[in-house]
């Protein structure tokens, strides 16, 4: 029996998670994407990603940035520090972002050094629910590995 999704995602059943909570059911949703993509895919508990993928004998580092509201605009944090002194995304320790909102199950994959110098990467809700994961993770690959 195939429920609507409707039933399967109700987002006051997420209103009380901490956004460490959010952050890990995103990881999760990420890698069993990943994993229906063919690609081998591990948690990783390093500072600046989160999954690791292993695409032939390359690594690839995918940090996992995570929303639970389908808002409007969606602002993703890629900043440095948490309070006080925030200071930009410095462009390395990570190959990919996949940027999440849970309760529209949208995901679109893109290069870490394409954000360098942000603090946040902004996506308006119709772009990011139009995007392809499939097409999106393609894409950053081909610019991420040599041909």
């Amino acid at each position: 029996m195939t429920l609507p999704l409707e039933t399967l995602y109700k987002p006051e059943r997420m209103a009380n998670l901490t956004s460490t909570q959010v952050g890990t059911i995103g990881e999760y949703l990420v890698a069993s994407i990943l994993g229906g993509f063919g690609v081998e895919i591990t948690r990783a508990d390093a500072s600046s990603y989160d999954l690791l993928a292993l695409i032939g004998d390359r690594p690839i580092r995918i940090d996992v940035k995570t929303t639970a509201t389908d808002s409007p605009r969606r602002g993703f944090w890629v900043g440095k520090g948490k309070t006080g002194n925030t200071r930009p995304f410095g462009g390395s320790g990570c190959d990919l972002f996949a940027l999440v909102c849970l309760e529209d199950h949208a995901i679109f994959f893109d290069t870490c050094a394409k954000h360098a110098g942000k603090k946040i990467i902004s996506l308006s809700r119709a772009n990011h629910q139009n995007k392809d994961s499939y097409d999106s993770w393609l894409t950053s690959l081909e610019e991420l590995l040599p041909k």
